[in-house]
C-alpha cells in the first residue's frame, strides 16, 4: 500500500477520472466488491509500472487511458461477479473494441496493456486462478517489413546538408552537428532516446566505442564509423565549443542545440524528417530509419543475428529476427530475377 500512496501523490484523482458525477453514477451500477477489486488493482498496477519497470512517460500514460477505457466500459456492463461472468470479460470487450473502427495497431495495444493487468490481478490475488480469462483474440497484425536506407539515400541527405558548400569542415555548427548526427545513427544503430543522452565520456575516440544506456537501463557498447570520428573530432573542435558557449550551465551532452542545450528525441526526429523531404527520398525517414538500416546492411552482408541483436541491445533475439524479413525479401527478389528456373517452367522435364 506503501506504493500506492506515493502514487496517488504524483498524480491526482481527477487525472484517473474520479471525482467526475459521471463516471461515479455509472460505478454504483457495478457489483461494489467487483468494482473495487479492479479500482484498487488497476491503481496498483499502475504504480507498480512506475516504480518498477522503467517505462517512458509515454508509455505510462498509454498504458494508464488504456485501463481508463476498459474501466468506463466496464461500469456500463451487466456483470456478475462469478467466474463464469469473469471469464467472458475479454471477447465482450474485444467485441466493443471492433465496433469503434480502431486501428489494429491501437486495438492490439490495448488488449495486450489488459491482459498484462489480468496478470497483474490474479498475481496478486485480486481474483481467485481461473476467475479472469487471458484469452484475448487481437486483430492479426500486417507484418510490414521495416524500410530502410541505402549508402545513395544517406549520401543525398548529406548533400542536403552540405547545400552546396564543397568543403565540409567550413559548415556552420548546426549543419556540421547535422552531418554528424547522420552519420552517428547510421554507423552506430543507436535509438533516438539513447543518442540524445550520449555524453563526451561515453565515447572512446581511440577505438571508435560508444557506451549506450538501453532500455532498461542496460549498458552496452556500439561502434561508429571511422567518417563518424571525423566529423565528431571536426565538431568537437569548432562547432560544439561555439555551441556550448551560448549555454546557460556547463554539460557534456554530445549532441545539442543552437542554445548549448541538449537536444530532444523530438527535435532530432523533426530535423531528419526536415532533411529527408529536402531530399525527396521515397523512403519514410525517422530515427527509427537509421536503427532499421543499421540493422538490415549488417545482416545483408552476413554477420551473425546473435552480433546484431547486441549491437542493437534487444533482449530477445525474436525482435531482431523482423530484420531477417528484409534480407529474405532481397533474396527472394534477387532469386526471381537472376534464376533461369524461376522465370517459368522449362520446355524439357
Amino acid at each position: 500500500m506503501g506504493i500506492l500512496l506515493a502514487f496517488s501523490q504524483w498524480h491526482s484523482i481527477d487525472e484517473f477520472g474520479f471525482g467526475k458525477p459521471g463516471y461515479n453514477e455509472r460505478m454504483a451500477t457495478l457489483d461494489q466488491s467487483l468494482l473495487e477489486r479492479f479500482q484498487q488493482g488497476r491503481d496498483e498496477f499502475l504504480a507498480s509500472l512506475s516504480f518498477h519497470r522503467d517505462l517512458s512517460p509515454n508509455t505510462l500514460r498509454a498504458y494508464r487511458n488504456d485501463l481508463e477505457g476498459f474501466l468506463h466500459w466496464l461500469t456500463e456492463q451487466d456483470i456478475e461477479a462469478d467466474s463464469e461472468a469473469l471469464r467472458r470479460i475479454p471477447g465482450q470487450f474485444t467485441q466493443f473494441l471492433h465496433r469503434q473502427n480502431l486501428a489494429k495497431s491501437s486495438m492490439s495495444r490495448k488488449l495486450s496493456a489488459l491482459k498484462m493487468f489480468f496478470k497483474y490481478l490474479l498475481k496478486e490475488q485480486y481474483f481467485a486462478l481461473g476467475d479472469l480469462s487471458l484469452q484475448f483474440q487481437g486483430p492479426k497484425q500486417a507484418k510490414k517489413l521495416p524500410g530502410f536506407l541505402t549508402i545513395l539515400d544517406l549520401t543525398k541527405m548529406k548533400q542536403a546538408v552540405l547545400d552546396g558548400e564543397k568543403d565540409w569542415k567550413s559548415l556552420e555548427p548546426i549543419a556540421l552537428r547535422n552531418l554528424l548526427m547522420l552519420e552517428f545513427l547510421f554507423s552506430s544503430g543507436v535509438r533516438v532516446a539513447e543518442l540524445t543522452s550520449i555524453k563526451l565520456s561515453d565515447i572512446d575516440l581511440d577505438e571508435g566505442e560508444v557506451r549506450v544506456l538501453g532500455k532498461g537501463r542496460r549498458e552496452r557498447i556500439t561502434f561508429i564509423s571511422q567518417e563518424a570520428l571525423m566529423y565528431l573530432g571536426a565538431y568537437l573542435e569548432k562547432a560544439y565549443p561555439e555551441l556550448l558557449g551560448r549555454a546557460h550551465k556547463l554539460q557534456d551532452t554530445l549532441f545539442i542545440n543552437y542554445q548549448g542545450n541538449p537536444l530532444s528525441p523530438r527535435s532530432v526526429h523533426r530535423i531528419l524528417v526536415q532533411i529527408g523531404q529536402e531530399t525527396c527520398i521515397a523512403q519514410k525517414i525517422s530515427p527509427h530509419t537509421f536503427r532499421h538500416s543499421f540493422a538490415t546492411h549488417l545482416l545483408n552482408h552476413g554477420v551473425d543475428l546473435r552480433v546484431v541483436q547486441e549491437l542493437l541491445g534487444h533482449v530477445s533475439i525474436r525482435t531482431t529476427q523482423i530484420y531477417t524479413h528484409v534480407t529474405t525479401e532481397r533474396l527472394k527478389s534477387a532469386y526471381l530475377k537472376a534464376h533461369p528456373r524461376a522465370q517459368g517452367p522449362s520446355l524439357f522435364h
